[in-house]
């Protein structure tokens, strides 16, 4: 058997409302949770980062605009990768399949739409 490669990305999450509200989100976690990411994929040329949430993308693209074409710009060089496919983050214990997958159908329609890229991968944090 040949030597077998792991391969780790860093990533962040970020529940769009936990503690906090929407605003708080919007106004200060996703600017900074972007920002800082890419200095680090600007300092670090082998660094790749990934990020869960489609519906934290959209907010991205309607409130910070020049950040989601930058966004845009890394995910086109492979070192941001869309990852989790749903379109946000849910509990699976409690709702129907249906939703379960009419949440991973959003969530990888935006991927699409928006960046060119599907998700390859499921995300369940909180589970």
């Amino acid at each position: 058997m040949g030597k077998k490669k792991l391969y780790m990305i860093g990533s962040a999450h970020l529940d769009t409302v936990w503690e906090w509200t929407l605003e708080t989100t919007v106004e200060k976690f996703l600017p900074r949770t972007f920002e800082e990411n890419f200095a680090l994929l600007d300092e670090f040329p082998h660094f790749v980062f990934g990020w869960e949430g489609a519906f934290r993308y959209e907010l991205l693209e309607e409130y910070y605009p020049e950040l989601f074409r930058r966004l845009k710009r890394y995910v086109k060089k492979g070192k941001w990768a869309p990852i989790g496919s749903s379109y946000e983050n849910g509990d699976v214990n409690q709702p129907s399949p249906e939703a379960i997958f009419r949440n991973i159908i959003y969530g990888q329609d935006y991927f699409q739409k928006k960046l060119g890229v599907r998700s390859n991968d499921i995300f369940l944090p909180d589970c």
